[in-house]
């Protein structure tokens, strides 16, 4: 009974033991429940923060941007857009004052006020026919019915448009005025043998109901290119092919004209069809600067040392390797003498042994005689016909001529014309004659490539192989995807020539992106004021500033320059260290309504030279309503900046900002895009001589623009790239639309005559409307 007994207690007593050990094994798993459950509310939480802290980081360096835009200054007195109304006045009339066209409809408002038209609806008579257009096409834009009995919009109208030696007759409803036909100035049609005139693009946003194009001919050209009247014909150029099609046409030899019916508008040009789309030979000569400015100074003691380590020739090289079948290549050199390397040949080895040869042998350093030289070398190529070959000459020089009593550039570019010869010029470093090198190319047919320095020269290399396939450049991003024809490249590299460092406000202006943007140029070309006086700027404006002197010239960014270091080496705490950049020197943690300064910062970045601006934060659903900004206080901390920093930083610091008074002080230098297209040329001049054009957008902040790209699809469309220095190391675009506008003459009863068209042009940046100006402000 016992035993029985003592079984049933052991057997109790298990069971109990089992009860706690599960027991204790739940309570264990509900502790270790509740420890998982726990961390992942703390791990929730900290990804919450940490979330909160990146969309706040995020939406402050947004503002921080923002904040560096000056207030936009139009004074009511003045015409900023030149349409003829006041400032003040733009605003009373709902019309846009940085345009002179608000509704984009051929007729400045101005004009439209004159005329009776309604400047802000493009068709004011509701006929379905813009009022410019309609002037043009000779109907009324304040009537539907001109003529008082036909629908203006079922009248069928011819317009005539002209550019150069070629003329579009197009037929169709008053729109068909919108037609534009404009040169195309590309390099691949313009070296093709078998094409015997200029290539012209005709572009409409409206249907037509008939066209025809003719081409004047030139008939001394024609016989010495070897063809006749009955050998041309009409042809249209495909950009995304390269291939030339025909059109039916007829050549009248006794009015020297060839014209054909078109179905379709686009790109034309007039050549020999059995021949236009076969690859002709290409002779290139490479004729390379080998003076002693290219050398280290201990073989040439005046040395600028422009190419120490010959990457002229790997440039050279580099080209060559590109070339396949059809390109036969001739290398030449010159000092103050000439001497020819190796005749034009397909055979690489030959080619890489002749600009070994160029590096081993011993110069003789006796000057740079450029126009001798390229005269000689024009000499190499022999008279063809019958469209054999295309010629073309590399010329590569870090510096000026310094040849006595030399050739002209008209003589150089006749000789050139007489041996269908096209010439390239390279410009190596920053003391080439630009407009020199400028000059002749274009006149040539050729163009201009700028190396800042020899490591540039890879991106010539491409620029040139780029200009040997129709200038065809296809850029994508995510909102674009443009083919078209790169018109010009400064070769200005935002990650090698612009700053390492972004724009940053100061206590007294805004910022200092006018002044990034004049050094950025003058660095980049070689043209840098080492050291500039006190300035008082003498333009109008409410903002402007005076600012003191400053000397770089003995200090590290001083001899940085002279030793030609790329700007986007230049750096300093100062300017990329933690007071420049929000997402550092900020308190995310911090309670309250201001997002304020990092305690551990407060007193240092004071202590420094900089100060705290106090800005509203607007939008970006953040728990701050204000936000402690650091601006840099040049005007009155400078000797905070140089204890806190160094002389050297406290002296740039000092040049950045004397340079960016020069937007109040540069009136006579400004131009814009407004009234005729004399703008647009002079900021294509500007964009062919390499030079980063110093460019303010809405007249609150000013980048570089440095390169030109027309859509091939729409040659009234462009692509502006520009350096922005908000965004370090970014190329970013703006978006150019050039658009037909009459001339009119309007007399005091309101009739208008159209005395002529030119072109009007609008911008966008970042999705908005812009108003855009140009400096070409010389540092003063």
């Amino acid at each position: 009974m016992k035993a029985n007994f003592s079984d049933t207690n052991d057997f109790v007593q298990s069971m109990n033991r089992g009860k706690r050990k599960k027991k204790i094994a739940l309570l264990v798993l509900c502790i270790v429940l509740a420890f998982l459950v726990a961390a992942c509310v703390v791990v929730g939480l900290k990804i919450r923060e940490n979330n909160r802290i990146a969309m706040a980081k995020s939406v402050i360096t947004k503002l921080d941007i923002s904040t560096t835009f000056k207030e936009s200054e139009f004074s009511d007195d003045q015409d900023w857009d030149g349409d003829g109304i006041k400032n003040a006045d733009e605003v009373r009339h709902g019309t846009n004052l940085q345009s002179e066209d608000t509704d984009n409809d051929g007729i400045s408002d101005g004009d439209e006020i004159k005329l009776g038209t309604n400047p802000i609806e493009a068709d004011t008579d509701g006929d379905g026919l813009l009022d410019g257009y309609e002037l043009m096409a000779g109907t009324n834009p304040r009537e539907s019915k001109s003529d008082g009995k036909t629908n203006d919009a079922e009248r069928e109208l011819t317009v005539e448009k002209n550019a150069g030696d070629c003329r579009l007759e197009i037929k169709g409803d008053a729109n068909a005025a919108s037609a534009t036909l404009v040169e195309l100035d590309l390099f691949g049609i313009s070296s093709n043998a078998s094409i015997v005139t200029k290539a012209y693009d005709a572009y409409s946003d409206y249907k037509f109901n008939s066209a025809k194009i003719t081409f004047d001919i030139d008939s001394a050209k024609l016989s010495k290119m070897g063809y006749s009247f009955d050998d041309l014909t009409v042809l249209r150029f495909d950009s995304r092919s390269t291939l030339y099609t025909k059109v039916d046409s007829k050549a009248d030899k006794s009015k020297k004209t060839v014209s054909a019916s078109l179905t379709e508008l686009g790109t034309y040009v007039v050549g020999v069809e059995k021949t236009v789309n076969d690859e002709a030979t290409t002779r290139i000569c490479f004729l390379v600067d080998n003076s002693g400015s290219m050398y280290p100074k201990e073989q040439c003691v005046t040395s600028s040392e422009n190419d120490v380590d010959f990457k002229r020739l790997e440039f050279a090289k580099n080209l060559i390797d590109k070339f396949e079948s059809h390109y036969q290549v001739g290398i030449c050199k010159f000092t103050g003498s000439y001497k020819k390397m190796v005749d034009f040949t397909d055979d690489k080895t030959k080619l890489t042994e002749a600009l070994d040869k160029i590096k081993s042998e011993k110069e003789i350093f006796n000057g740079t005689h450029s126009q001798t030289a390229l005269k000689k070398c024009m000499d190499e190529f022999k008279a063809t016909s019958g469209g054999k070959y295309r010629n073309i000459i590399v010329m590569l020089t870090d510096g000026e001529s310094d040849e006595f009593n030399p050739a002209s550039v008209s003589s150089l570019a006749n000789t050139a014309k007489d041996k269908d010869i096209i010439v390239l010029t390279v410009g190596l470093g920053r003391d080439v004659d630009r407009d020199w090198l400028q000059e002749l190319a274009y006149s040539t047919g050729g163009k201009y490539y700028s190396a800042s320095d020899a490591n540039a020269l890879n991106d010539v290399y491409k620029q040139i192989v780029t200009t040997l396939n129709y200038d065809i450049v296809t850029y994508t991003n995510a909102d674009d995807n443009v083919r078209g024809y790169s018109l010009y490249n400064t070769g200005f590299d935002p990650k090698v020539n612009g700053f390492s460092f972004k724009n940053f406000r100061t206590t007294t202006t805004a910022s200092v992106d006018f002044g990034m943007a004049v050094m950025a140029r003058d660095w980049y070309l070689g043209n840098v004021k080492t050291s500039l006086g006190d300035i008082a700027p003498s333009d109008k404006s409410d903002i402007k500033v005076n600012a003191a002197g400053y000397d770089i010239s003995g200090t590290d960014f001083g001899k940085q320059y002279d030793e030609r270091v790329p700007l986007s080496k230049i750096t300093s705490d100062l300017f990329a260290g933690t007071y420049s950049d929000v997402t550092k020197y900020l308190d995310y943690s911090c309670t309250g309504d201001i997002l304020t300064l990092n305690d551990d910062y407060k007193y240092d970045s004071k202590n420094k030279g900089w100060v705290k601006d106090v800005t509203k934060i607007s939008g970006g659903n953040l728990r701050w309503k204000k936000v402690e900004l650091l601006d840099m206080d040049i005007a009155n901390g400078i000797d905070k900046i140089r204890g806190g920093y160094s002389s050297n930083d406290a002296e740039f610091a000092k040049a950045l900002y004397r340079l960016n008074t020069l937007q109040w002080d540069d009136s006579s230098s400004e131009y814009n895009l407004n009234n005729d297209s004399k703008g647009f040329e002079k900021l294509e001049d500007q964009l062919s001589l390499g030079i980063p054009v110093v460019t303010t957008i809405d007249d609150t902040h000013t980048v570089n623009a440095i390169g030109l790209i027309q859509d091939s699809d729409c040659h009234r469309k462009y692509i502006l790239q520009i350096y922005d220095n908000n965004y370090p190391g970014e190329t970013k675009q703006l978006y150019i639309q050039k658009l037909p506008k009459c001339k009119l003459k309007i007399d005091s009863n309101g009739k208008a005559t159209v005395v002529g068209t030119t072109f009007e042009y609008s911008a966008t940046y970042e999705g908005k409307q812009v108003g855009i100006e140009f400096s070409d402000v010389t540092a003063h």
